[in-house]
């Protein structure tokens, strides 16, 4: 009775409204797909300008210096998760998902976009960018229970655990059964074999020797941790 009821009403669902933010090549497209697809009710209120606060990839942490792109700069900052409420050009959203990668995946496909849009060689490590990005969203979660963290592997593997995530902090009915896709903007088709691929970590193939050692130094234990991640061995 309570599953014809929703499908009944799955047309009738009140709109819910999301801010979503990760950096680039973290799988903010595919989650917005997959949600859109199942909860069409959902209502992403993401800005397009590239230094707005109210951009997906919006550099919210502290320090400038860190990032890569002049599109990107804004010099803003925001002490307490309050602070960064009341900057928002229109009332809070009902959540924050905010999407992550593992951050070895994400630094090998990190550097490949900054090669093809041709970023500026930066003086830092890609690596203490992703610190500080999900470092400071991970600091406001502790201050407010609408920001949800959410990985890109789990939301690959097992889609129907991470909309029942959100779905539960939306307060909206969980699917039986949902839709998935293959294609989102700006990524090629994901294909089975490409699944495999990152799902066995061949990605890891692609780091230097070096370049390891360099992240295991820089990554920030405690953040990754809290991420759910964990470090990684060369061998």
């Amino acid at each position: 009775m309570i599953t014809w009821l929703q499908s009944v009403f799955s047309n009738k669902l009140p709109t819910k409204r999301i801010l979503l933010y990760g950096l680039q090549r973290s799988g903010t497209n595919y989650l917005e797909t997959l949600l859109q697809l199942n909860y069409p009710s959902c209502k992403f209120v993401n800005g397009p300008n590239r230094n707005e606060i109210i951009h997906k990839h919006y550099r919210l942490y502290d320090n400038k210096t860190c990032i890569p792109e002049p599109q990107f700069n804004n010099d803003e900052h925001y002490q307490q998760f309050t602070d960064f409420e009341k900057s928002l050009p229109f009332e809070a959203p009902d959540v924050y998902l905010i999407m992550s990668k593992d951050p070895y995946s994400w630094y090998t496909s990190y550097i490949g976009w900054s090669k093809k849009n041709n970023w500026p060689q930066p003086p830092y490590h890609y690596i203490e960018e992703y610190n500080l990005f999900y470092g400071k969203w991970m600091a406001f979660a502790e201050e407010n229970k609408r920001i949800i963290f959410i990985q890109y592997a789990e939301a690959l593997t097992n889609p129907e655990r991470v909309l029942q995530k959100i779905a539960h902090a939306l307060n909206l009915p969980v699917r039986e059964k949902i839709k998935t896709t293959k294609k989102v903007y700006a990524s090629r088709r994901f294909t089975s074999d490409k699944k495999d691929a990152f799902l066995h970590k061949s990605y890891l193939q692609k780091i230097s020797p070096e370049d390891f050692v360099t992240i295991n130094t820089l990554l920030d234990k405690g953040l990754l941790s809290k991420l759910g991640y964990q470090i990684e061995s060369t061998q």
